[in-house]
């Protein structure tokens, strides 16, 4: 009998551990227009920066178009353009650009950390690392050392 309690007990933990994390969750907003390999502009006007990696640049004013950036950008697009996707903040807000800084997440894949996982992307903390950035690191160094993306078409 008790053992069937400890199950029960341990099944309603569960589930209000789920319904917790549902309701943590932001609402769903639609990607208008992919800006970059890590800048997105939503339907309701705002610029979102992805939080703790950096893509190789294709739109930088003062820069020219750098190694693998048209590709990081395409793979953005195939990501999350005209999809819904949900924002996870970390310890800032935005940036000096006033761009929202969030962790990306499209049919619960973590966008960020799928453009680092297939050497689309660096994992760069700014010198103010969120929550997941020792993840984001660990990825970018399994990429390098199956010599992914960029790490294979940029040496």
């Amino acid at each position: 009998m008790n053992f069937n309690r400890s199950i029960a007990f341990m099944i309603l933990i569960i589930l209000i551990l789920i319904l917790i994390s549902c309701s943590q969750s932001t609402n769903a907003i639609l990607v208008q227009r992919v800006v970059d390999g890590d800048t997105i502009l939503l339907s309701n006007g705002e610029r979102v920066r992805y939080l703790d990696i950096d893509t190789p640049e294709t739109v930088h004013p003062n820069k020219p178009i750098e190694c693998f950036g048209p590709q990081a950008h395409q793979r953005n697009k195939e990501l999350v353009e005209n999809k819904y996707i949900t924002l996870k903040q970390s310890n800032t807000d935005k940036d000096i650009y006033g761009r929202l800084l969030r962790y990306v997440y499209v049919e619960g894949v973590f966008v960020n950390a799928v453009l680092v996982s297939e050497g689309y992307a660096f994992a760069e903390d700014y010198n103010n690392p969120g929550h997941l950035y020792d993840y984001l690191e660990m990825l970018e160094q399994e990429a390098i050392e199956n010599n992914l993306g960029l790490w294979k078409q940029c040496k």
